[in-house]
């Protein structure tokens, strides 16, 4: 759930120029006349059309009104604008020549149900009112399926309290009687979806979801068969990357009918790759990716000069409304014959601040790698055990970094060999071997008065805790890589001090308004594996003096020879055994 708000921050930046013009990365770029982002665009008769959005009309931050035609990079005319300002919105090109325009949110906040039409042959030509949405949305895709009618798929509409909810919606506009009826709905909730059409078919990709069984950006691709009417939305393979506000297209001189889908983030973290779909063999393929991130920017297909362009028009680059738009020319990548570069291979790491379960931690696995001529299509995420390497499952196939639900083990090891966009592979890169061990409280020595505690909750069903100032709990490891402390926070819980071999290296604050069992609440990570000793010292806060032990999690050094793995995984996620989950990441931020 989510709540848009339109508000004038500093953090928001006008961009001023756009990126150079070509270059090495057979990427281009032109000039807008104003800094946009989650706007709408369309092709229109060799031209892009793009109205709405975000950007800075009056110098002062908040929703367009204004329509813009591009021809195909460069603006030749401005059109009528909007009946009211928006953002959010979803634009196409239908079958009659008209723009449509649905939905959106305004600079009230208010959501808009209202279905808009534009010929834009004439800059005369104002927009007209339609048959607005059964349903009011705002971050919605559409698309023209090959029979003309134009589906609205997805999106947030209101929900009980005055908020706004991602929605399973699929509701079908027909032009020509200006008559609404209802599609079948979506697999699941989801905004920020990117739509596209390839023959019968049409597709959704991306966007963001609530649904408790796959929350967060998503990877997800869906198809409907237009053509059938009793069909149903069929998943197809996910994406390379999950992405939340991403754009798509087809190009109309692919024999295969690819859709190119571009950008987008996850969380925080703008994506810059472009994947390409091709419907004929249900596969996912990727080109270079573009310059930098864009979020937000909405691609549409035009042709300039000899060849059909991919335009990715405005968008987000971190925090930076862009007045550029990006094109390139469509068609998949030739002559790289170079596979991509583990630049560093998987490495566990422990991750403050996570919730353990009663037997499992969870554990950050990253790693890094690059591909200088196209981009990373999958990153081939192997494990070693006892029947040697072998696959890990991930929700999609770019995850990095992975998170596994780690209980003891004696023996574990990870290793990446990635390929491109043009199925070049790069041999196996194994990280360090190493093993992960949960130990309880009984553990540590301790000076000073630690009595124990019976607590369901807690790492074995008990806990240490004291209230003594000065007293002080110690561990020594040996040959540790990540060191991390699970505590319970709560009200009654104070300050603590951390030091590593005599030397203070944190101050944790164990308050919390509320219980919470199990928290890392502090780690430190070594770059090798190390001798040392861990001691946590009761700081004696005034009130609420109490610091508690529950366990210590330790990855060391490997004992022994490979054996089975022991993981586990959230609720929410596949509990498949060797199977990667992603971080909980959170949705791109709305100004």
């Amino acid at each position: 759930m989510k709540v848009f708000r339109i508000v004038t921050v500093a953090a928001v930046l006008l961009a001023t120029a756009g990126v150079s013009s070509a270059s090495a990365t057979m990427w281009y770029s032109e000039t807008l006349p104003q800094s946009i982002w989650f706007s709408g665009a369309t092709s229109w008769n060799n031209h892009i059309i793009q109205t709405g959005g975000l950007g800075f009309p009056g110098g002062k931050y908040g929703p367009i009104a204004s329509t813009l035609r591009l021809a195909p990079f460069i603006p030749t005319a401005n059109l009528r604008p909007l009946p009211s300002a928006r953002y959010g919105e979803a634009v196409v090109t239908g079958q009659d020549g008209k723009v449509y325009a649905f939905g959106g949110l305004n600079a009230n906040n208010s959501l808009l149900g209202s279905t808009v039409a534009l010929d834009p042959s004439a800059s005369s030509n104002a927009w007209l009112a339609k048959d607005p949405l059964p349903i009011p949305r705002v971050a919605l895709s559409a698309t023209v399926a090959s029979n003309g009618l134009i589906y609205t798929l997805g999106g947030d509409r209101a929900v009980s309290g005055g908020k706004l909810a991602p929605s399973a919606v699929d509701e079908i506009y027909n032009p020509q009687t200006n008559v609404w009826s209802t599609g079948p709905a979506l697999p699941k909730v989801l905004d920020d979806t990117a739509a596209a059409t390839s023959g019968t078919h049409i597709y959704v990709f991306g966007g963001y979801s609530t649904d408790p069984q796959d929350p967060g950006p998503s990877a997800s691709a869906y198809s409907l068969d237009t053509s059938n009417p009793g069909a149903h939305w069929v998943q197809i393979p996910n994406m390379p990357s999950a992405a939340d506000l991403p754009s798509a297209a087809t190009d109309p001189t692919s024999a295969n009918g690819d859709m190119y889908v571009a950008g987008g983030a996850i969380g925080s973290t703008g994506l810059k790759r472009v994947d390409v779909f091709d419907p004929t063999q249900s596969m996912w393929t990727c080109i270079k990716p573009m310059p930098q991130s864009r979020v937000g920017a909405p691609a549409a297909m035009v042709p300039h000069l000899s060849d059909e362009q991919l335009a990715v028009s405005g968008g987000l680059y971190g925090n930076v409304v862009e007045n550029s738009v990006y094109y390139t020319t469509t068609g998949l990548n030739t002559g790289d014959g170079v596979p991509p570069t583990v630049t560093a291979a998987p490495v566990p790491h422990i991750v403050s601040g996570v919730q353990a379960t009663t037997t499992h931690v969870e554990t950050e696995l990253i790693w890094t790698r690059a591909d200088s001529a196209t981009d990373i299509l999958a990153d081939n995420l192997q494990v070693h055990t006892s029947a040697g390497w072998t696959d890990v499952g991930t929700p999609w196939a770019t995850l990095d970094p992975g998170y596994v639900f780690f209980e003891n083990n004696n023996y574990l090891q990870y290793g990446v060999h990635p390929t491109d966009c043009n199925d070049n592979a790069a041999p196996l890169t194994p990280g360090p071997a190493f093993s992960t061990r949960l130990y309880t409280e009984d553990a540590l020595q301790y000076a000073g008065s630690w009595p124990s505690y019976a607590l369901s909750s807690a790492q074995g069903g008990h806990y240490r805790a004291s209230t003594q100032t000065g007293a002080v709990a110690t561990y020594k490891f040996t040959g540790a890589r990540d060191i991390g402390w699970v505590a319970v926070k709560g009200p009654s819980r104070g300050v603590a001090y951390v030091s590593i071999n005599g030397v203070r290296v944190a101050t944790i604050n164990l308050y919390a308004k509320a219980l919470q069992p199990r928290e890392v609440v502090w780690h430190h990570a070594y770059g090798a594996f190390t001798n040392g000793t861990l001691t946590i010292k009761v700081a004696g806060t005034k009130g609420h003096p109490s610091v508690d032990v529950d366990s210590l999690y330790v990855i060391a050094r490997p004992i022994g020879s490979l054996g089975p793995i022991k993981h586990g995984l959230a609720a929410s996620h596949l509990a498949a055994l060797a199977r990667l989950t992603a971080a909980p990441a959170k949705r791109v931020a709305r100004p």
